[in-house]
């Protein structure tokens, strides 16, 4: 229509009225990319820029597949209508969705599931992972993003895909990947796995029902290319034989198992136990032993504090019991006989008043020694964090004098929660937030300005409440030469003027942060940002938040001062932001830090804390729950640690020259040693009291826990070494394939032990508590240690001894694993 607005255009070729009047299909590619638009730049119109769009940056579906912020660089586009079309693309996504939780079921609409599975991975630079969770009507519960590689391969874990399916309820699973390249024929690589998970799946009855791979066109089916291996059948033969009462099956010596043997964690063995008792239970419905009614019990499956009692145990039969109308025992012996069969439980026994006691057979743990062996680093890693962003914050010191030990059981706990959340599958970011606005900094600069004229502490004009430490000396001393300060990039030279309050504070803060990162350093701990207080005032954060809190009707006028009323969310009193001076309390900062984090996309906010500053927590909560925001209530989470004792020769050790009044984290390195001042700090929970013996940090004995795991370590590989020297040619493969060897006593608790990695590793993410870390792993030390001195390892038969030692690799290495998780370092010698 040339230059001619659009407006001026007969009715029937102007895009809006042309969809009305005939539908969506009549418009052309560029009609209605101009809907969205709305209106053209550089004066020509919508259709003629959408036109110029798809020309530059197109076809469609390129255009259209790239992320927002990049479409939003694009001329013509700008952040406003690049979010208008993501928010349609988004709109379009859940349309499909929709249509498969809500319409019929997915298996018998694979078109569906198709169109869904290609607009959500197509275009996609890396291949990806996704699963769809369906449940017992082949609807879809969820759809997630399970594993990210590169642009032609992707790491898959089956133990991850059973782990979330049962998570989710589901029933049945269809898998989906794409490739990059736009080729959709699936690979032998792709095969090879789809029977992987179609076998891990059927370990916990749950059906595989496809594998779509997406490329260019239509995705491929494996379903409708006949490419699902044969194990349906299998399946299906399971259920029949697990469903079929146990006089059916003959003794149990003479049973063939239902369950299918798998390589198993600790965490799937606990998840297979639990599936077998789901299934159990609705047998027991099945049959009218239990109403059909009845609400599942939320049961738990542990281990017992002896493995005299088996190897897991659950409370199932005992919380079913009143809504059966029977004896807790009777029960349970009802359950068992409902079990369906598994090769990889050897006995199942009723203790107590109904326990249920299951026994592993040695075939388990000989499998999850090979998968340690398999998995080597990421051994015990799991993907439950999904790849969610987390922020961590700890130490988070006033910039105003050395660490002190507290500062360091900080440290060590933030650090190794940041480690272990990284395991469970969260992107931790480490954060360290410097309180370099308040009262303590003019503080610092007053007493470093003192020590610029030589004014000592005691002397006239020292300043009230000022820095005693010989390090306040040191930092005058630098100001007055000229010294300079690499922080994080920026250069801060002393200007060496006395009277120049500013430039002492700027070069105060600035030596003094430099030194606590280089503390910190020393310690192994790194942090991802740096966040400055004096940022949020600068940056107008402060403002925005008290903005926040006015606009949502939570404050008051009283006395000259703003409140906020905090009794509202469960604050014990209302709080006072603003004072009648016009200056904010310090909790306004506090509230306005937490809002930042918020608004970066951390899903969860951690701060680890002193436990002084417990006070604090529920008005910081109240004050973010008062924005109405969206923050949910909980946020942020906290964990508190408690003070630090030194002690050296029996008495306590109190002050340190340099700092003037305390201990510091320098001092206690120097003389433990990085390891052991780690691994002490984080030994016990961090809400108990800790006392720190310097003596017994630095002995080399099995008394010193540090040590005694370390040496564990060191021990194998030492028996690796005497193997070389010996001219023993250790064979890993033959190790693996003859554990089966390994069937004694203390081989089977040495296994046992390490298979329990896992689950601590998920425990300590749960609970937040990095110390579960550091007590297993002196409790798989002691196994290690006790199955060594009973155990000759280089013997003469090459199979037994190639077996063992495949056995201490296995411990070696979830020991290296454990240790790097508290920052603790896995020597090879000692």
């Amino acid at each position: 229509m040339g230059t001619m607005p659009i407006h001026e255009w007969p009715e029937e070729e102007r895009p809006r009225e042309k969809l009305l009047a005939r539908g969506p299909t009549s418009l052309s590619d560029a009609e209605l990319l101009a809907l969205f638009l709305g209106s053209g730049i550089g004066g020509r119109d919508a259709v003629q820029t959408a036109r110029d769009l798809l020309l530059a940056h197109g076809p469609l579906r390129v255009l259209l597949d790239r992320p927002a912020r990049e479409l939003s660089k694009l001329p013509g586009l700008g952040p406003a209508r690049s979010c208008t079309l993501a928010a349609g693309l988004e709109l379009a996504h859940r349309y499909l969705a929709a249509e498969l939780q809500q319409g019929e079921a997915v298996g018998n609409n694979p078109s569906a599931v198709g169109r869904y599975l290609q607009h959500r991975l197509r275009g996609q630079a890396r291949e990806l992972f996704v699963v769809l969770f369906l449940d017992n009507r082949h609807r879809m519960i969820a759809c997630e993003e399970l594993f990210a590689g590169t642009i032609n391969a992707a790491p898959v874990y089956p133990r991850e895909v059973v782990r979330r399916a049962l998570l989710h309820n589901a029933a049945a699973v269809i898998l989906s990947h794409n490739h990059p390249s736009g080729d959709p024929e699936p690979s032998a690589a792709d095969a090879q796995i789809t029977e992987e998970l179609q076998r891990a799946l059927a370990l916990v009855d749950i059906r595989l029902l496809d594998h779509f791979v997406v490329g260019e066109g239509r995705p491929v089916s494996f379903a409708e290319r006949g490419l699902l291996p044969p194990l349906q059948a299998r399946l299906a033969a399971t259920r029949a034989l697990a469903g079929r009462p146990r006089s059916a099956l003959g003794p149990a010596s003479a049973l063939k198992w239902a369950i299918p043997p798998l390589i198993l964690t600790a965490g799937l063995v606990k998840n297979l136990l639990r599936a077998l008792i789901s299934q159990g239970i609705e047998a027991l419905r099945a049959n009218g032993t239990l109403p059909v009614d009845s609400l599942p019990p939320d049961f738990v499956v542990e281990r017992p504090k002896t493995r005299d009692h088996g190897d897991f145990a659950t409370n199932a039969a005992m919380l079913l019991a009143k809504a059966a109308r029977s004896n807790p025992r009777a029960l349970a012996q009802a359950l068992v006989e409902a079990l369906p069969r598994s090769e990889d439980v050897s006995k199942v026994e009723i203790a107590g008043p109904g326990f249920i006691n299951f026994h592993l057979a040695p075939a388990a743990y000989q499998r999850e020694a090979a998968t340690v062996i398999k998995e080597g680093a990421d051994y015990g890693r799991n993907l439950s964090g999904n790849g969610r962003t987390v922020g961590v914050e700890y130490v988070s010191a006033n910039p105003t004098g050395p660490l002190h030990v507290g500062h360091g059981r900080a440290a060590a706990i933030g650090d190794c929660v940041a480690r272990v959340l990284d395991a469970n599958g969260w992107n931790a970011k480490r954060e360290f937030y410097y309180n370099d606005a308040g009262v303590q900094i003019e503080n610092l600069a007053l007493s470093t300005q003192a020590r610029v004229k030589g004014i000592a502490p005691d002397q006239e004009g020292w300043p009230e409440g000022g820095y005693r430490g010989d390090y306040i000396a040191d930092v005058a001393r630098a100001y007055m030469t000229g010294a300079s300060v690499d922080l994080e990039g920026t250069l801060v030279v002393g200007a060496k003027d006395p009277d120049d309050m500013q430039a002492i504070r700027r070069f105060a803060v600035a030596y003094l942060r430099n030194e606590q990162n280089l503390d910190l350093a020393a310690f192994g701990v790194d942090f991802d940002i740096y966040f400055l207080e004096s940022s949020l005032y600068a940056d107008g954060k402060v403002a925005e938040a008290v903005a926040k809190l006015q606009a949502s009707g939570h404050t008051y006028e009283e006395g000259g001062a703003l409140w906020l009323r905090s009794t509202d969310f469960g604050d014990d009193k209302d709080r006072v932001m603003r004072k009648s001076d016009g200056t904010f309390t310090y909790f306004v900062p506090d509230v306005a830090y937490h809002l930042s984090k918020w608004q970066r996309g951390y899903e969860r906010a951690i701060t680890e804390l002193g436990a002084d500053h417990h006070g604090s927590l529920a008005r910081v909560r109240a004050g973010l729950q008062a924005m109405e925001v969206g923050i949910p209530q909980g946020w942020p989470e906290y964990v508190l640690h408690q003070m630090v004792t030194v002690m050296r020769g029996g008495e306590e050790v109190k002050l340190s020259k340099r700092a003037g009044s305390y201990f510091t984290l320098r001092d206690l390195i120097e003389e433990a040693g990085r390891d052991a001042t780690r691994w002490f700090l984080i030994a016990r929970k961090p809400d108990s009291q800790l006392t720190f013996d310097i003596d017994l940090a630095r002995q080399q004995s099995n008394d010193n826990p540090v040590f005694y795991v370390q040496y564990a370590h060191a021990r194998v590989c030492s028996l690796l070494r005497q193997a070389q020297e010996k001219g023993l040619v250790y064979e890993q493969g033959t190790g693996l394939s003859n554990l089966g060897r390994l069937a004694d006593d203390a081989s089977l608790a040495l296994m046992n032990e390490i298979s329990r990695y896992p689950e601590v590793v998920e425990a300590a993410g749960v609970a937040l508590e990095p110390h579960l870390v550091a007590q297993y792993l002196r409790e798989l030390a002691h196994a290690f240690h006790t199955w060594y001195h009973g155990t000759p390892v280089l013997v003469d038969d090459a199979t037994d001894r190639n077996a063992k030692l495949t056995l201490a690799c296995a411990a070696r290495q979830v020991l290296a694993n454990g240790l790097d998780l508290l920052g603790v370092s896995a020597p090879e010698k000692m």
